[in-house]
């Protein structure tokens, strides 16, 4: 008998805010042989007990196929390549799984995480990226940028300028009805905007030859980027096309929006605005987002010296990932 549950899978492993949610979107409307999970962040390989009875029942569940069969299933869930347990997990249960990562500079999604924790709610991010900044400056390397951006979230939690309870036991049943309680494996990682923009130190585990690697600059630059990723996957579905254009409903830089609480409290005001033509959107923008914080000159130059060690890894790999040439 064979001992893993799942026959094939595509994971999307991350990162935040680097246009995994649009990828995933794409691969499962327009793939006939994936069978996409109607969550896109399940979190099931990082946060549950893989072994548990209830919890690999409800992650079945959430496929058409349960699970079973030749198709793929596609998972976008990000901690699977924050928290090494997930890719762990993954290897162990998936007989043939297939890994993607989608990347962008660096500095930018720092910020752009940013903007997204602000617009969860004024309770959930109090901080200014200034005052982040200012705390973060002198790191040197990699393990000091760490370690400090540690340092300062539990400065922040003490000082109440962070939500710590964000993220907790309750998180998956909160969001999606999961009957049981999920696992934490760091409840501040949300907030760790820096950190999680040191991609290579998540991904030194995973063989080369089993990981394909893009980014949001070139899937919305190259035509045949999109093209080449179902090429390395070796999965046999018709040719796409990925432009910008399919990014215009996924908001990567918001900040903190003026309706956020009331909107999340309300399916009245939810089902209103999904339904609202994308043109009447933007003209709206105003009056649902407020305008995110948007880095100086002065400031991009700071984030950058904050994260060169990742900028000097990639610009030696062969990759071209349009931002690290």
């Amino acid at each position: 008998m064979s001992k893993y549950i799942f026959k094939n899978g595509i994971f999307i492993l991350g990162f935040r805010k680097c246009g995994t949610s649009t990828l995933f979107n794409v691969l499962s409307k327009h793939l006939a042989c994936i069978d996409a999970c109607t969550i896109k962040e399940p979190q099931f390989f990082s946060m549950c007990n893989t072994d548990g009875e209830k919890e690999l029942n409800w992650y079945k569940s959430l496929y058409k196929s349960k699970g079973a069969g030749k198709n793929f299933i596609l998972d976008g869930s990000t901690l699977n390549v924050i928290n090494q347990k997930g890719y762990e997990n993954i290897i162990r249960l998936v007989e043939n799984p297939i890994f993607i990562v989608v990347t962008r500079d660096p500095s930018k999604r720092a910020v752009s995480a940013f903007n997204h924790m602000k617009s969860k709610s004024e309770q959930v991010e109090k901080r200014k990226f200034s005052d982040i900044l200012d705390y973060l400056i002198g790191s040197t390397s990699n393990d000091e940028l760490i370690a400090n951006e540690k340092k300062l979230l539990e400065k922040s939690v003490q000082e109440g300028k962070i939500d710590e309870h964000y993220l907790t036991s309750k998180y998956l049943n909160d969001l999606y009805g999961a009957p049981f309680e999920n696992e934490v494996f760091d409840s501040l990682w949300m907030y760790k905007y820096f950190t999680e923009s040191l991609y290579s130190k998540f991904i030194k585990h995973i063989p080369d030859d089993s990981l394909i690697i893009t980014s949001l600059e070139k899937l919305t630059t190259d035509p045949a980027e999109l093209d080449n990723i179902i090429d390395k996957m070796g999965v046999a579905c018709s040719k796409l096309s990925f432009s910008s254009e399919n990014n215009r409903n996924k908001t990567y830089d918001r900040s903190n929006s003026k309706l956020d609480g009331l909107i999340r409290g309300s399916w009245i005001l939810k089902m209103f605005k999904s339904y609202l033509p994308q043109g009447l959107k933007e003209k709206l923008k105003g009056f649902f987002y407020d305008e995110p914080y948007v880095a100086t000159k002065e400031e991009v130059k700071i984030i950058k010296s904050l994260l060169k060690e990742e900028y000097d890894f990639w610009s030696k790999k062969e990759v071209d990932l349009k931002w690290n040439k």
